[in-house]
């Protein structure tokens, strides 16, 4: 066509100078452009969701196998200071311990030959005196101090003849009711119960806590 177009012309010149007119349709390449476009938009979507439930996987294995259990172990933990050592089932013992990665796994088996240790040492220290050890961080030492103190001694009145008339299952549920009532009544105005004589009782006041 002529080079006409560094001329200053007017649309009615350029028109009546214009010979032929081509026309070509781009829509078929403009549609595979859109189609592809498209594609690669879902692609990119696909690949994000992907992502986001591998993501979510990975969350949910670390909170069930390392956070939770660590997280149970600590509170586990604080509960020995306050000596809540209550059992619990050996089933779900075993639960707990099958949880986690192996590192909590090898810690809660420590943890919990740690309790049983603890347990089987408060059945020959008073438990307050257990306590005081462990919130104190205190290492048990033999030695000597010069305090003042109050020893309690209890018994029941003529224990002798009572039991006289009872058999052994009855003795041993009156005794263990009785220990049980009396250690409670001198745990709650701060005494400790040093030991059992028969159906006697021997408590302190004052020391060590």
């Amino acid at each position: 066509y002529p080079p006409f177009w560094d001329e200053d012309h007017t649309l009615l010149e350029l028109e009546s100078r214009v010979t032929s007119l081509a026309l070509i349709d781009f829509r078929a390449a403009n549609r595979k452009e859109g189609i592809q476009s498209v594609v690669m938009i879902l692609v990119v979507i696909f690949i994000i969701m992907a992502g986001i439930i591998m993501l979510t996987k990975d969350l949910t294995f670390l909170s069930k196998n390392l956070l939770n259990p660590l997280v149970e172990l600590a509170d586990e933990m604080q509960s020995i200071t306050r000596l809540q050592l209550a059992g619990v089932s050996s089933s779900a013992e075993d639960v707990q311990l099958a949880t986690g990665t192996s590192e909590v796994r090898i810690t809660r088996r420590t943890f919990e030959n740690l309790k049983k240790a603890i347990k089987s040492w408060g059945k020959y220290v008073p438990w307050p005196v257990v306590q005081l050890l462990l919130r104190a961080d205190a290492e048990a030492s033999i030695d000597v101090q010069e305090k003042e103190v109050t020893i309690f001694f209890s018994d029941i009145a003529s224990f002798t003849t009572i039991v006289e008339g009872l058999p052994p299952e009855q003795s041993l549920l009156l005794l263990s009711r009785y220990f049980h009532d009396m250690s409670k009544i001198i745990d709650e105005y701060g005494g400790i119960v040093l030991e059992f004589i028969g159906d006697a009782i021997m408590s302190i006041y004052g020391a060590p806590v």
